[in-house]
């Protein structure tokens, strides 16, 4: 028997509510729609790789060095900071600066961590902020760090020669026999989006409809929020956003938050990012009256760790007691709900040939 028109009212205040609540949040958040940070720096002193030892500031820790024993990745009777570099900004899905502080501070409490910074001729560990995804890729392709965590996309572009020691897993990630960590993309639309009515799709409505609509969008740092859904969009409806068509967000709550509330029609982003707004403000119940998937992306691995090639694991007791640190440390504490997994440069394979199949499908795209 269909349900009589007045058992769904109570439904559908509590979602038109949520809906509200999402609306005011998203407006606050509209003027960092440009991308904007601070000011680079600001936490960390100057950049400048020249400089031996940078100045010390509240984010520098360090210890009292020690003569080497032929483990030196630093010249003889020199000493510097060992700079572990992260994205300022907290909704790029990287670890917040207070997690970030609070590892560092383990690490320096770590016996077999400070031994081999003094092998090293490392004097202390700094934390050295980028302010946003090209700051990131200039700062690596200049060796200005000695770790970083960084997204994917990033690494796979980086010419600073890093290679990955951990991969990132949050609890909602795919976890695969064999140790693999997985991220899906989706392509989805709200009611307001004929799309969400109609029963098949075809190749030629989509294009019709991406032709006068914006489509949400996050940042190009994710490959599972950005590239993966935009290239299963491109291979199944043969179709790319129109020139100037991508509304940009910081992150895929974000872009699920500005479909929800009325900034957008159409959005890509990570899939589990839409349980994770719907979780938040109580709406998971209204999940099939307020958005509908239109399509679901391939698995794409997760973000990494990089370390300079000079401290791969294999050849670098400083950078083994370094990825058994960060990944002991995440195990056992809160570091912004992530957790590492030892990882390789093997690991990104497949990533490598999803960038080259957008490339080729799509293009180069600029924000």
């Amino acid at each position: 028997m269909p349900e009589p028109p007045q058992s769904k009212l109570p439904r559908l205040v509590f979602a038109a509510a949520g809906l509200c609540l999402l609306a005011a949040v998203v407006a606050l958040g509209v003027w960092r729609l440009d991308g904007r940070g601070t000011p680079e720096g600001a936490l960390t002193g100057a950049a400048d790789r020249r400089a031996e030892a940078p100045v010390a500031s509240e984010q520098q820790v360090r210890i009292t060095p020690a003569g080497g024993d032929g483990a030196s990745v630093q010249p003889p009777g020199r000493t510097a900071i060992f700079r572990i570099g992260y994205l300022r900004r907290e909704a790029t899905g990287q670890p917040s600066e207070s997690h970030l502080e609070a590892l560092r501070d383990a690490l320096m409490e770590n016996d077999r961590v400070v031994q081999r910074l003094r092998e090293a001729n490392f004097e202390g560990i700094g934390l050295y902020a980028a302010d946003g995804i090209g700051d990131m890729l200039r700062r690596l392709n200049a060796r200005e760090f000695d770790l970083a965590f960084v997204p994917a996309a990033i690494y796979l572009q980086q010419r600073g020669g890093y290679t990955v020691v951990l991969r990132s897993r949050r609890q909602e990630d795919i976890f695969a026999p064999g140790g693999q960590v997985w991220r899906l993309g989706t392509v989805f639309v709200s009611p307001r989006s004929p799309l969400f009515h109609e029963e098949e799709i075809t190749a030629e409505t989509m294009r019709e409809y991406l032709g006068r609509e914006r489509l949400a969008v996050v940042s190009t740092q994710s490959v599972a929020g950005f590239h993966a859904p935009l290239l299963s969009l491109a291979v199944r409806y043969d179709v790319v956003a129109h020139e100037g068509g991508y509304l940009w967000f910081d992150s895929s709550e974000e872009v699920v938050k500005g479909v929800l509330s009325g900034l957008a029609d159409i959005g890509a982003a990570e899939r589990a990012a839409i349980d994770r707004v719907l979780r938040r403000y109580g709406l998971e119940e209204q999940r099939g009256e307020l958005l509908r998937e239109i399509l679901v992306s391939d698995r794409v691995a997760t973000d990494p760790v990089v370390v300079r090639h000079t401290l791969a694991p294999e050849a670098s007791p400083l950078g083994r007691a370094l990825r058994d640190a960060i990944r002991e440390y995440s195990l056992r504490t809160d570091l912004s709900g992530i957790q590492y997994l030892p990882g390789t440069d093997n690991d990104y394979g497949s990533l490598i040939q999803l960038m080259q199949d957008f490339n080729e499908e799509i293009g180069e795209v600029v924000r």
